[in-house]
């Protein structure tokens, strides 16, 4: 798996499974077949495309637009899903917007 360190300025689209410890000062998108692991921070929102997957250890400063598959152990923003998503979140992750999930 890819590793990106440091700060990244600008949108940034996943193009091979990646592992981010870093900054990223954009939107980021993870289309299919695809895999995010964030271990760092991303000010912009989160979008995952169907059949992409994210795992989710630090912070989102932004929303959260799942499609695919998230888990999330970290802090986010807010969190909208899509009705054929698979959204997993964890007992000590946080969501400081609202959560738009399906019932």
């Amino acid at each position: 798996m890819l590793e990106q360190r440091g700060n990244h300025d600008g949108d940034f689209a996943v193009r091979e499974p990646v592992v981010t410890y870093g900054i990223i000062n954009g939107n980021v998108t993870v289309p299919s077949g695809q895999e995010i692991v964030i271990r760092g921070i991303i000010n912009g929102d989160l979008f995952i495309g169907d059949g992409g997957t994210a795992k989710v250890h630090g912070m989102i400063n932004g929303s959260v637009r799942n499609l695919g598959k998230v888990w999330i152990y970290g802090i986010i923003g807010n969190l909208y899903e899509d009705a054929s998503a698979e959204t997993h979140v964890d007992a000590k992750a946080m969501i400081a917007g609202k959560d738009h999930r399906l019932a």
